[in-house]
């Protein structure tokens, strides 16, 4: 054995051990990088607008679906979601973060006459503190147009109804009369 290092045997022995963790090493990232491709992919595909925020309001990821909705409620990717037209997510968001509500539910009007329904919940780091939130975001405007359709019918419906049967009743008497 030489004085000045390691024998050659031992330097065959740890350039081996540095191969064989490499090669394990690289299976551990490309496994890693295929489930965090698959979750962006799921991400993606999900027509809810789905956003994740750090505990300040900042934007740390979001959504395909997310980043179309994002320049109508008047925001970016870069700045904070401090509020969604007029619901002001700070407050709804203030007892999910301090962790004595596991969700909280708001539905926002936007300066464009939308409507969007709004779930928040915690993003939990790995000690289970709340670190962040998750904002899944839903356009219920159409649905809301239909539904006041629907009642405006209704209740011209019930006038109609209502119309016919004074009508009736006043005719009966008149034919009395005649």
């Amino acid at each position: 054995v030489p004085r000045s290092g390691l024998s050659e045997r031992a330097l065959r022995i740890l350039f081996g051990a540095s191969n064989h963790l490499a090669v394990h090493l690289d299976r551990v990232l490309a496994v890693a990088e295929a489930e965090q491709g698959r979750f962006r992919a799921i991400l993606d595909s999900m027509p809810h607008a789905v956003i994740l925020t750090d505990s300040s309001f900042q934007v740390v990821q979001a959504n395909v679906s997310a980043e179309r909705l994002l320049p109508r409620i008047g925001s970016d990717a870069v700045a904070g979601l401090r509020s969604v037209g007029d619901l002001d997510l700070v407050s709804l968001s203030y007892e999910v973060l301090a962790g004595r509500r596991a969700e909280a539910e708001g539905e926002a009007r936007l300066p464009d006459g939308g409507f969007l329904e709004i779930a928040v919940a915690p993003w939990r780091d790995a000690s289970g503190r709340a670190d962040g939130l998750v904002v899944i975001m839903l356009d219920v405007t159409t649905t809301r147009r239909l539904r006041d359709q629907i009642t405006q019918s209704e209740k011209l419906s019930s006038l109609g109804r209502m119309i016919a049967g004074v009508a009736h009743e006043l005719n009966n008497p008149l034919t009395s009369v005649i």
